[in-house]
């Protein structure tokens, strides 16, 4: 895990160089804390993206609403009549990501550092 920290952090911090040495051809720290700062919080927010389709938060939102749209149609429960099937059980599993808790690691820890050395700066 520390590997894929190790190697997220640096990509970031390479990838906002390079923007920043695109942006502003001059090498401004100013504006690379800003965009170190800006990518490490979208890399945070991938990261509880990650997180919260890992826990499930919205599969027993998906499961009502196809036990609905399977009640109003006329087809499907002739079906489920002529099968008996009664319950509509869906069984959602999901796997962590393996980028999952170190994007979030890395993105809470660039973010802590950007704000601290912004405002240093």
């Amino acid at each position: 895990m520390i590997k894929k920290i190790t190697l997220l952090s640096s990509s970031i911090i390479g990838i906002s160089i390079i923007i920043t040495l695109w942006t502003s051809p001059p090498f401004y720290l100013m504006a690379f804390w800003d965009i170190l700062f800006t990518l490490s919080l979208l890399l945070t927010l991938i990261g509880s993206g990650l997180f919260i389709s890992y826990i499930g938060l919205f599969h027993p939102f998906i499961s009502n609403f196809k036990y609905f749209l399977q009640k109003i149609n006329p087809v499907q429960q002739m079906a489920d009549q002529v099968e008996q099937k009664n319950q509509y059980d869906p069984h959602f599993t999901s796997k962590p990501h393996p980028f999952m808790v170190p994007t979030i690691v890395t993105g809470a820890i660039l973010t802590i550092f950007a704000s601290v050395f912004s405002i240093i700066l």
